[in-house]
C-alpha cells in the first residue's frame, strides 16, 4: 500500500451512492456545471479506479467553485464601502479628492485584505482538499485492502480446497493402486503357486516314470536272467542227460568189451588149455 502523510479527518469526503459509486459532497448539485453533471452520470458505470479519479476531479471543481462563490460573495459585500465618506453637499474638491483617494485606499487595502482572506481561504481549501484526499486514499487504501485480504482468503481456502481434494484423489488413488496391487500380487502368487504345484506334479510324473522304467528294466533283467539260467539249466540238463547217455553208452561198450575180453580171455583160456592139451595148433587166435 502507498504511504500517504496527511492527518486523517473525521468525516469522509464523500458517501457511497446506491450505485455503488462515491457522490462529491455538494450542497446544491444543480449549481454544477455540465462536465460535472456528466462526470456524475460516468462515476455511476466506471470501475473503482475511474471513479476515484472521477471524484477527486468532481471534488476539486467543487471546492474551487464554492471558494470562488464565497469570495464573490465577501467582495460584493466589502465593496459597498465605496459609498462610504462620499462627497456630501457642500464639500470641496480638495476634500473630495481626499475623501476619493482615502476611499481607493480603503477599497485597496480592503481588496488586498480580501484577496488574501481568499488565498488563505483557498489554501486552508486546498489543505482540506489534501487531508481529505488522504483521508479518502486511505479510506479506498484501506477498503482495498479489506477486499485484497477477503479476495486473498478467499483464493487460499479454494486453494486449500484444491489442495485437499487433490490429497484426498491422490489418496483414493494410492489405495485403489494399492488394492490393485495387493490382488496383482495375491494373483501373482496363486499363480505361482500353481506354477509349482504343476511343475512339482510334471517333476512327480517323470519321476514315477523314471521308477517304472527302472522297476521295468530290473524285471526285465530279472526275466531274462531267470530265462537264460532256465536255458542254462536246460542246457546243462541236456548236456547232463547227453552226458549219461554217453556215459551209459560208454558204460554199455565198455560193458560189451568187457564182456567180449572176457569171452576172448575165456577163448584164450580155453585155447591155451586146448594148446596145452593138443599142442597141435600153431595159429594164433584171431589171425
Amino acid at each position: 500500500m502507498s504511504n500517504f502523510v496527511g492527518v486523517v479527518s473525521s468525516s469522509p469526503p464523500s458517501q457511497p451512492s446506491s450505485s455503488g459509486g462515491f457522490s462529491p459532497r455538494l450542497s446544491s448539485p444543480s449549481r454544477l456545471p455540465s462536465t460535472l453533471q456528466d462526470k456524475l452520470e460516468k462515476e455511476s458505470w466506471s470501475t473503482v479506479s475511474e471513479q476515484r479519479r472521477i471524484h477527486k476531479e468532481i471534488d476539486k471543481e467543487t471546492k474551487v467553485i464554492e471558494a470562488r462563490s464565497k469570495v464573490g460573495k465577501e467582495n460584493a459585500g466589502l465593496g459597498t464601502l465605496g459609498g462610504l465618506g462620499g462627497g456630501g453637499v457642500g464639500c470641496d474638491s480638495h476634500e473630495f479628492e481626499k475623501n476619493r483617494k482615502a476611499q481607493e485606499g480603503a477599497e485597496g487595502r480592503a481588496h488586498a485584505s480580501d484577496f488574501n482572506s481568499a488565498r488563505r481561504k483557498v489554501k486552508a481549501l486546498a489543505k482540506e482538499e489534501k487531508k481529505e484526499e488522504v483521508a479518502f486514499n486511505l479510506n479506498i487504501e484501506r477498503d482495498f485492502e479489506r477486499r485484497m485480504m477477503t479476495q486473498r482468503k478467499a483464493e487460499a481456502e479454494e486453494r486449500r480446497k484444491a489442495q485437499r481434494e487433490e490429497w484426498e484423489a491422490r489418496r483414493a488413488a494410492k489405495e485403489a493402486m494399492k488394492r490393485s496391487e495387493g490382488d496383482a500380487l495375491r494373483a501373482q502368487v496363486a499363480y505361482e503357486r500353481e506354477q509349482r504345484i504343476r511343475e512339482a506334479e510334471i517333476k512327480e510324473k517323470a519321476r514315477l516314470e523314471k521308477v517304472q522304467e527302472r522297476r521295468r528294466r530290473i524285471i526285465n533283467k530279472r526275466e531274462e536272467k531267470r530265462r537264460l539260467e532256465k536255458e542254462m539249466i536246460e542246457r546243462k540238463q541236456t548236456e547232463h542227460k547227453e552226458f549219461e547217455e554217453e556215459w551209459e553208452k560208454e558204460q554199455t561198450h565198455r560193458t560189451e568189451i568187457g564182456k567180449a575180453k572176457k569171452v576172448k580171455d575165456r577163448v584164450y583160456k580155453n585155447l591155451g588149455r586146448l594148446n596145452e592139451e593138443t599142442s597141435l595148433l600153431d595159429i594164433p587166435f584171431g589171425a
